[in-house]
């Protein structure tokens, strides 16, 4: 029989709005400093095409930096790195160390999707909104 904690849950099972982070602050420092350069990037290479005049097809070339930046940055807030995610390994800044917790591994997993769907949902917006622009 499996022991359920107050809310009915099982113990293996965390609950969606709990994070189990896979990177420690200085993993997040780092995602943090190179997210924002590469999501800078991207508004620079979309204020030169706009500034030139790129027809609209041109711009898209800003979808590239908007999305790894915006995840690189999703990983930071979600305290989820999906590259190791991916291999069942956190890095709490002492180093890589395997995740052996089966309900710790799904919770990760679910946290890395949740990076995954956000990164590329804010470059589709913010290309869309590159793509509206005169």
């Amino acid at each position: 029989m499996t022991p359920h904690s107050a809310e009915g849950q099982t113990d293996d099972v965390a609950p969606a709005n709990v994070c189990i982070p896979n990177i420690g602050p200085e993993e997040r420092a780092k995602r943090l400093r190179i997210g924002t350069v590469v999501l800078l990037s991207g508004a620079v290479v979309a204020t030169t095409l706009v500034i030139a005049g790129a027809e609209r097809p041109w711009r898209l070339v800003a979808f590239l930096p908007f999305w790894a930046g915006a995840t690189t940055l999703f990983q930071v807030y979600e305290k989820t790195c999906i590259a190791l995610a991916a291999r069942n390994v956190q890095n709490l800044d002492g180093g890589e160390v395997a995740v052996r917790d089966a309900g710790e591994r799904r919770q990760i997993e679910r946290q890395a999707r949740r990076v995954r769907r956000e990164g590329f949902a804010t470059a589709v917006a913010l290309t869309a909104l590159l793509l509206a622009l005169p």
